[in-house]
Parts: C-alpha cells; structure tokens; sequence
C-alpha cells in the first residue's frame, strides 16, 4: 500500500487505468479526517476535469459530505464531462454512485456490469467504517447493497464513447457470434469474402477474424455495456467498457 497526500497525477483513460492504479493505496486531497472517499473523488474530479468536487444540501445530499456531491452536480458537471444518472437499474460498470446512507453518504464507482442481485461490487476509499484511518481506509472492492441509499451517479463520457459504423481493424482474434454476445457461428456461415480473413478454413469451426484485419460494421448494438459491431457475416466486440478490440480506422 502506497500513501499520498494531496494531489497526485493518475491515469484516467479507462476505468479500467484508474482501477488498476488506486486500488490498494490510499489518498488524502484535503490533509482533513484521514483517507475519507471524498478525497478519491476529489483525485478524480481533479485528474478528469481540473476540478474538485464540490457539496450542496440539495435533493437529498448534505454540504460537505459526499452526498453533496450529487446535490452540487451541475457544478460538478459544468463541462458536460458526464452523463446524470438518476435510476440505478441504468448503471453500467465505472459509473460514479453517490448514495445518502449516514450522516454524510458515500461516494464509489461501481465494479461490475449491473445486475439484479442485492449486493453489487463497489470500489472506493473508506468503504467499511474504518473513520479514514489506514489501513482499513484504503482504496478497495467491497459488495455492497447500496440501492436503498442511491441518490444518483456520474458516467463519465471519456469511458462511454459510442462507435459508430464504419471501417474497423481487428486488435485481437475475434470471434463472430449471431447476435450480441450469442453463439459463436461458423466457418460454413460466413460470406465468401470473410471466409478468407479467418484464422482457419474448416467449415465446422468457429469463424474467427485474424487479428490485423479490417472489417466493415453495417451497424452498432449496445448490449449490457458492451458495443458490438454487425457485418456481413454476424456481430463482433467493438469494445466492452475496458477493453477496445476493434478500433476504428
């Protein structure tokens, strides 16, 4: 666990980048009431946006806590850096939860593709009632039931950009399924032309595009929170929120 005390440059490209890097250390913005998880959205406001986050009493947050944050979030969004989202069954994996449990509520990103079960992965600073003290206070993953408590969320569009059809090369090996996360098809099923861009010939195998190879998307579906590509033969993974394994050219 590494400790830092004001501000300190992170990546922020995905969240996958913000992840990987905050998590296990423990941050300190303000040098006020220990590692509080106000201070890790401060870090990120700061990193995203230039700014830091502010707090209002206002639709259920409180001044000064992180529920505030939500109250002042036309402030907090004075730049169109994120989508609002205000019905928690539309979150999608990195979206920033603001919740009102507590005297002062809680500020955390959500770790998982939204689902229907009573606890979702969260991760966040001082998640646990460890008051901001180390080590307990550091930058972890914990289940939580949070719907009960959720005021509203921050998506930040940086991580949400929408492909759109066109002209894409292939990054890994990918695999064409019949539908959006369906089945994957086979060699037999593709066109001529994509049959000759795939990793193997035999009719009874999948059909997998080299990596390397341009396609041509007809279309775009978002499925769960990943974009996927329609061409000629089926559907392939655009990107899936952290990943990008098609890019656009």
């Amino acid at each position: 666990m590494k400790t830092y005390k004001g501000f300190v440059k992170v990546p922020i490209k995905t969240f996958k980048d913000w992840r990987n890097t905050v998590i296990g250390n423990a941050y300190d913005m303000d040098g006020k009431y220990g590692y509080q998880c106000y201070d890790l959205a401060n870090l990120f406001w700061k990193n995203a946006t230039g700014r830091t986050c502010k707090s209002a009493t206002k639709d259920g947050g409180v001044a000064g806590g992180a529920s505030g944050i939500w109250g002042a979030r036309e402030q907090n969004n004075k730049d169109n850096e994120f989508i609002l989202i205000n019905d928690y069954k539309k979150l999608k994996k990195g979206d920033i939860i603001i919740t009102n449990n507590g005297k002062y509520g809680h500020v955390c990103w959500l770790d998982q593709d939204y689902d229907s079960n009573t606890y979702l992965r969260v991760l966040g600073q001082n998640q646990g009632g460890t008051g901001g003290e180390l080590p307990g206070a550091k930058v972890k993953d914990i289940d939580w039931a949070f719907r009960k408590y959720f005021l509203g969320a921050f998506r930040f569009r940086a991580w949400h950009i929408t492909p759109t059809k066109g002209v894409y090369k292939c990054l890994y090996d990918m695999n064409i399924r019949k539908s959006p996360n369906g089945a994957k098809i086979k060699v037999k099923d593709c066109t001529e032309a994509m049959k000759k861009a795939l990793t193997s010939k035999r009719s009874t195998d999948n059909a997998v595009i080299k990596k390397g190879t341009n396609i041509t998307i007809l279309d775009v579906v978002e499925k769960d929170g990943a974009y996927w590509g329609k061409n000629y033969s089926g559907y392939v993974c655009l990107n899936d929120g952290s990943t990008t394994y098609c890019k656009k050219v």
